[in-house]
């Protein structure tokens, strides 16, 4: 399983965290200008049916003159799309593009159904919709013609149609929201990069200078510098570390032991001996040795025995080995204590060996002077016993 550091994990947090707030930042203020402009663009787009309406309604002489210039006005208008008046049967008699005029309205804008027409009809009011996407919106008003020659009150009506197309203006304000917030970004981008940075310096690399200097404390190499630097906590944990260094190394100085590492088949993974010549081979020749062929068979099956002891209950003690060493014929006892792996590694096991060549023949001459007192009071006993009959 891959662990993400700090240096990672805090920039690409907060660069998340402000990006979202960023984002939430941008859609609410887009939500906003886009309820704005559907609001906007209804009352400009109602109001502009509505005067041409008026205007286009009976229509005579300079009246005439005036709905021209206003559709004129209306065109202008960068969302328009279509503006144009029909006469009673739909078709075009001005627009803001002369060849539409003589063609059907509902070339121009099919969507128009004719339950709205009919509705427009009978009302005076205009009338407005917006697209599925509500970036289209238009609005339909009728007028009364003018009246014809031969009749004395005309019933014929005509009707205005405008159409804004508002992507261009949406289009514009998601350009404008996009250049304005691109600073912001980019410093957000900057401020991620400096922390990132700052971590690295003054977090992850004195955390990374600790973590070999513990694996190499962990192997045994007691004369290894804890490096100091970083944050006041990084280096007061590395104040820890150098003194629990002093005091493994003079425990481990104060010991007379030796002490190997193992794994559950008896090769050996470190060697640490004061006494160079209790050992039957250098500590070099050792390393990456099976016991069983470096020591006798005996020697390497009682420790093979240790091993599996260990590995099954955790520890293994008071087991005996006679070796051969440039000391001369040694006597030790061994323990040996399993040593979990770290992150799913296999155990390992740690073998603590004494000399105690000098207590066993200690015992044995003690054991042979109690026999030996023991023999003489024997003696004693039978001589009374003589001298008594």
């Amino acid at each position: 399983m891959t662990h993400w550091g700090l240096r990672r994990i805090i920039p690409a947090t907060l660069l998340l965290l402000m990006l979202a707030v960023g984002a939430w930042s941008f859609w609410a203020t887009l939500t906003q200008y886009r309820t704005d402009l559907v609001t906007t663009a209804r009352h400009d787009v109602t109001g502009d049916v509505a005067r041409l309406g008026r205007l286009n309604d009976n229509t005579v002489g300079a009246n005439a003159a005036l709905a021209a210039m206003e559709l004129a006005q209306v065109a202008c208008r960068p969302e328009t799309h279509i503006v144009a008046v029909t006469d009673e049967r739909g078709l075009v008699l001005s627009s803001n593009k002369p060849a539409w005029r003589g063609r059907s309205l509902l070339e121009l804008a099919p969507h128009i159904t004719a339950e709205r027409q009919g509705r427009v009809n009978h009302s005076r009011l205009p009338d407005a919709e917006f697209s599925r996407e509500r970036l289209t919106v238009d609005a339909l008003q009728s007028f009364q013609l003018a009246s014809q020659e031969d009749e004395v009150r005309g019933t014929r009506r005509g009707m205005v149609y405008v159409e804004y197309d508002l992507r261009r203006v949406w289009m514009n304000a998601l350009r404008q929201q996009a250049q304005a917030r691109a600073p912001d970004l980019l410093s957000l981008i900057a401020v991620s990069l400096a922390l990132a940075w700052l971590l690295d310096r003054h977090v992850a690399r004195p955390l990374s200078a600790l973590q070999h200097t513990a694996n190499a404390l962990r192997a045994g190499k007691w004369s290894t510098r804890v490096p100091r630097g970083g944050f006041a906590e990084i280096d007061q944990l590395a104040r820890g570390l150098e003194a629990m260094r002093h005091e493994l190394a003079a425990t481990w100085h104060a010991m007379p032991d030796l002490l190997f590492e193992m794994d559950h088949k008896g090769v050996y993974l470190r060697v640490e001996a004061f006494r160079p010549e209790a050992l039957a081979h250098p500590p070099h020749e050792l390393l990456g040795r099976n016991i069983h062929d470096s020591l006798p068979p005996s020697a390497a099956r009682t420790i093979q025995l240790a091993l599996d002891e260990a590995e099954r209950t955790g520890s293994a003690k008071g087991k005996e080995i006679v070796l051969d060493v440039p000391d001369g014929r040694r006597c030790f006892e061994l323990s040996v204590a399993r040593k979990e792996g770290i992150d799913g590694a296999h155990p390992t096991f740690i073998l603590l060996s004494r000399d105690v060549t000098e207590r066993k023949a200690t015992e044995q001459a003690l054991a042979q002077l109690q026999q030996e007192v023991a023999q003489m009071r024997s003696k004693d006993a039978l001589a009374s016993q003589a001298q008594d009959s």
